[in-house]
This record gives structure tokens, sequence and C-alpha cells, in this order.
């Protein structure tokens, strides 16, 4: 059920982002207003298999990469959180299992559901939503949070809730540095890029916006990309010089820049603008189509 629910989500988000509106804005909202919701549906107190956990996620990088124009490109998948800022679904599980169950104990103990929570404890009974609070409350390292009390002895379980919200994400956002600092082609992704999500509106639904991605994500099919898979001539067919990614954005000028112009090409610098951006879709446009046409025969 689960599955079908899955791909009846992505299905639906397809046929919902229309064309004649920005791709990556629209399926960004998309996914978090009318998906997760639906994927999520009585997840405090359900549990997921892990095949099923992953495959929503797995569902949820692809719309990444539908917002990012590129459906079928294998893009790093710590790329697409740092441009989406999707929490994953085992985070989104975390946060709520951990909060109503602390809201279920903190409960008077006349309440129906208090006493069944109490009852399991002291039976020692293997309910498996208290099992996964339990496993998730460790993994993100939640257990030690203390409920603070209010003047009158209450629980102040909004300050508690957010408490294990921060936790849960700055720890993420530490695994998520940590895996791009194992991917070689995310070196330059990661040095200047510091939180998860993109703000700033650069994307659209052009082909040079899905370059752009492709640059961004050190995944841009240069020459001398390509020459690492297959046996062809990192040799840029204009000047003769190596076509590195750098190469591309410069127009083989790239020796008069330094890395922080190569940023603000990429919109990854402070400072970047956009018309400056604009420019390099158009670059990186120009190279495909170039890069498309048969060589010219040598006389």
């Amino acid at each position: 059920m689960w599955k079908e629910r899955t791909r009846k989500a992505l299905y639906q988000l397809h046929a919902k982002v229309l064309w004649k509106f920005n791709r990556f804005e629209t399926t960004k909202i998309q996914w978090k207003a009318t998906c997760v919701p639906a994927l999520t549906y009585c997840n405090t107190v359900t549990v997921m298999s892990n095949t099923l956990r992953k495959n929503i996620d797995s569902a949820q990088r692809q719309a990444a990469r539908w917002a990012l124009g590129e459906p079928a490109c294998n893009l790093a998948n710590e790329f697409l959180k740092g441009e989406l800022g999707w929490s994953t679904f085992e985070e989104r599980e975390a946060k709520s299992k951990i909060t109503y169950f602390k809201r279920i104990q903190e409960m008077p103990d006349e309440r129906w559901a208090k006493r069944m929570l109490t009852m399991i404890s002291i039976n020692n009974a293997k309910i498996k939503a208290v099992e996964r609070m339990k496993t998730l409350s460790l993994k993100y390292e939640c257990d030690k949070i203390v409920v603070k009390r209010s003047g009158a002895g209450g629980a102040c379980l909004n300050t508690f809730k957010k408490s294990v919200e921060k936790k849960i994400r700055d720890l993420v956002h530490q695994e998520w540095r940590d895996g791009m600092n194992e991917k070689s082609s995310l070196a330059r992704y990661r040095k200047h890029k510091q939180q998860c999500g993109t703000i700033d509106h650069i994307y659209d639904n052009s082909r040079g916006s899905v370059l752009l991605a492709q640059a961004r994500a050190g995944f841009l099919r240069t020459r001398k990309f390509g020459s690492r898979f297959e046996e062809i001539d990192p040799i840029c067919r204009i000047c003769g010089q190596e076509e590195s990614l750098e190469h591309v954005l410069m127009a083989c000028q790239e020796e008069t820049c330094g890395d922080d112009e190569i940023q603000k090409r990429l919109g990854l610098h402070e400072e970047s603008e956009r018309r400056v951006i604009n420019d390099t879709k158009r670059i990186l446009e120009r190279w495909e189509r170039r890069e498309a046409k048969p060589p010219t025969p040598q006389v």
C-alpha cells in the first residue's frame, strides 16, 4: 500500500508542476505541502520497514532530481540535500515519535494513554512503536534531553520539542558535511555551501539551469570529466587546452580568473549576482550545443 502511495505521490507531483511555472520552486513547495503529509500519515505511532523507508527516501531524491531538471542524472545525495534542504523521513519520524511519547509520559497518571504506556513499561512489552522511539532517541542523542518545568510545575513541552529538533538538525547537518568530505566531486561545493537549502532563486526551466546544477555538483560532462570513464580526448576543440569545468565557465580564458570568480559564476559566492549566474547559464548552453555538433574534419 505504501509503495503504491509513494508512486502516486510522485505522479501527482509531476502532474501539478506545470512547465509554465518555475519547476524548482513549485516542486519544492508541492513535495513539502502535499507529498510529505501523505507519506507520513500516522507516522507517530506506526513503524515502517527498512525497505519501505529506503523506497520513500529514494522517491524523495527522485523528486529532488526532478526539481533540478535531471531526473535520470546520478547526482550526489548530499548535493540534492544541500540544494533542496529536505529532511529524510527518518528525521521526521524521530521528531514526531520522540515528542509524542514524551508528551504521553508527562500526562497525569489517570489519563488512559499514560496508563497504557506505564503498563507497557511494567510488563516490558515489546511494542514496535515504543522500541523504534527508543532506537531513534539513542541514535540522535535525544535520550538525555530533560523536560523543563514552568513556575507552576507544568512540563514545557514546546521547549522540549525545540530542543529535540535542534539536536537532530545539528547531528544531521554534521553528517551532511561529513558525507560531502568523502566525495571529491563536491570539493568546491562543500567549501562554500554552509547550510542546506537554496535561498537564492537561481534555478528556472531553462537548459542552462540544468547544466548549472551539474556544474555546482561537480558533475558537468566536460571532456576532462568524460576522459575518466571513456577513451576520449580531454582537449578543448576550440583552443587546444584541457577542457575542465573552469575552462568551460570562463570560455577558454580560465587563466585570467581566480577561484572567487568561479564561485560567483556558479552562484556559490555571497556576492554572486543574478546577472552573472544568467550569463553562466548561457555560456553552458552554448558549450553544450557546440559539443553536440560533430567535429569539423581537418583538411
